[in-house]
């Protein structure tokens, strides 16, 4: 284990607890981290809902390959999409946190699907983001949980 600052000061952190505390403080971050991920889930449900609004028909969700993994994958005029979901508290911070080679792991990810499914041999291909950001109803005062923001063709191919 490498001694960095950040390792040095976490060990000194534990050091400062009893083995029950430290051992409360670890399943306290576990607990967060499933919230973050059921969260992510749902985020992934609601743009299904959306998508379905729009006349999308969804053909995979949570689609996994050696390449990568696309949260849903949907169909509409002659057109494969690929659509990452980004659950974010701003959309400043969704639009950061896609990344280029993120990108391109989803292409290479939409390739795979299309090469499994010859159907879609002959169809167009794009890479779509949805961010899933709160935000204020317009004229009241209440404040909705997911508000989906729809990119499309973020990834140019």
């Amino acid at each position: 284990m490498m001694y960095t600052a950040y390792n040095y000061k976490r060990r000194q952190a534990f050091r400062r607890y009893s083995p029950e505390q430290a051992l409360r403080y670890k399943q306290k971050k576990k607990k967060q981290g499933g919230r973050n991920y059921r969260y992510g889930i749902v985020a992934e449900w609601v743009c299904v809902a959306v998508l379905l609004l729009k006349f999308y028909k969804i053909l995979a969700r949570r689609y996994k390959t050696d390449w990568g993994e696309v949260d849903i994958i949907a169909y509409k005029n002659n057109t494969v999409i690929a659509v990452e979901v980004k659950a974010r508290q701003s959309l400043f911070d969704a639009k950061i946190s896609v990344t280029e080679k993120q990108i391109n792991r989803v292409q290479k990810a939409l390739k795979v699907f299309i090469s499994n499914n010859r159907e879609f041999c002959k169809c167009k291909r794009r890479v779509d983001t949805m961010f899933m950001v709160p935000r204020k109803i317009p004229f009241t005062n209440w404040q909705m949980r997911l508000i989906p923001v729809h990119y499309k063709n973020f990834g140019l191919w």
